[in-house]
């Protein structure tokens, strides 16, 4: 679920810095950043860091015997 969180996040981002190009006419430089948050890898890392997360969060509240 925080994955998608972090995509919708990244996706308004995107959008707000689109907008704020084409009002300065610099388009393509809005289109081109942060293109590289979309690329597969980037996005498996986000993935891997919230179930890393996830887990530590799981072991606390294990009890230790």
């Amino acid at each position: 679920m925080k994955y998608f969180k972090y995509l919708k996040y990244v996706l308004r981002h995107k959008w707000f810095v689109l907008i704020a190009c084409y009002k300065m006419d610099i388009l393509w430089r809005g289109i081109v950043h942060d293109l590289s948050k979309f690329l597969q890898l980037n996005l498996l890392l986000i993935q891997i860091i919230f179930m890393v997360k996830k887990m530590k969060i799981f072991i606390k509240g294990m009890k230790v015997l």
